[in-house]
């Protein structure tokens, strides 16, 4: 989109924009991108900044992370516990013999629901992303993740919910790092259910916005206005979620203090895969599920969600740049 077209962005921006179109010209101080720069990073100025870390993909790559992660879960001890931070996760085809152990050994448990999710490794916005409790549902021809579903989310009125948080990285090494408090919820749109016949519900089990805003139930829509806290369609800011879980005597401080400390972990696990570069800054999002089947004793517990999915909302890009600064 051409930057005349883009009236939210501060005129240096603008001008920044429509100076990156002329084809060839190097006088420019932000290179903002949404695919990977076609650049020579040896022949950047050091007064140049660009949006992507080189080798970012460890981060954002479902089947990358997965691995990254799993380096650190998978030390001994407490060391591994530490690293606890996402589901049971298998990648495919590389790892369907341990996957179907791990599957035959639920499904004797009598109290398991054996409930998995599918995931495309290199997709986004809920794309080919589907629950079984089949394991003849295992199909695929691309790379894919296989995580154990968690079957108790923290529930809102009665529907599934995650947050979708936003990361500025300005260094990995040393690691600086900046959470933004803006952020949101996003709902599913019909009422969470563990029913058989709900399990290929996207609308239940989902709660990307992307397929939510195609469900023609208005259920959800009304429940989330009746107490003038939406923002519309099925997601709410983090400001309006955090009265919402203070009003069912949860302590917002403490969690979002864990909520950092995830953040932290994941990045850790992945800052010696992507290398520094001093003209690199990358503002990446993040999702989190609060997981409500911790022990009563226990606070409710929280999982990283595989991708960290590159987002960028505009009212954060001034900032993510005078950071990056």
């Amino acid at each position: 989109m051409p930057a005349s077209h883009v009236p939210s962005l501060p005129s240096h921006f603008s001008a920044c924009l429509t100076l990156l179109e002329q084809k060839n010209s190097s006088c420019w101080n932000l290179l903002w991108t949404w695919s990977k720069p076609k650049i020579q990073w040896s022949d950047l100025n050091i007064w140049q900044r660009v949006n992507h870390f080189p080798e970012a993909k460890h981060l954002t790559r479902k089947d990358n992370l997965k691995r990254n992660v799993a380096r650190y879960r998978n030390i001994p001890g407490k060391v591994g516990e530490y690293f606890d931070i996402t589901p049971l996760t298998f990648t495919l085809p590389g790892e369907y013999v341990q996957f179907c152990t791990e599957f035959a050994r639920k499904a004797d448990l009598p109290t398991s629901k054996n409930l998995w999710i599918m995931k495309p490794a290199g997709s986004s916005r809920g794309r080919g992303i589907f629950v079984f409790n089949d394991i003849a549902a295992v199909s695929y021809t691309e790379c894919v993740i296989v995580q154990a579903y968690i079957e108790r989310p923290l529930l809102l009125e009665g529907y599934k919910f995650d947050l979708r948080l936003y990361v500025l990285v300005t260094s990995m090494n040393p690691l600086e790092a900046f959470l933004y408090q803006e952020g949101f919820a996003r709902f599913s749109s019909e009422r969470y259910s563990l029913d058989a016949g709900d399990i290929a519900n996207r609308f239940i089990h989902l709660t990307n916005s992307s397929i939510n805003r195609h469900n023609v139930n208005e259920l959800q829509q009304r429940n989330l206005r009746s107490d003038g806290y939406a923002s519309g369609g099925s997601k709410i800011s983090l400001e309006q979620l955090q009265r919402r879980l203070r009003a069912l005597g949860i302590d917002w401080k403490s969690l979002w203090g864990r909520v950092a400390l995830v953040v932290l972990k994941t990045l850790f696990c992945v800052q010696d895969r992507i290398p520094q570069h001093p003209n690199a800054f990358e503002l990446f999002g993040f999702d989190i599920l609060i997981d409500s089947g911790a022990p009563p004793s226990h606070p409710p517990g929280l999982l990283l969600f595989l991708p960290s999915v590159l987002l960028l909302r505009l009212f954060m890009l001034p900032r993510s740049t005078s950071l990056a600064d």
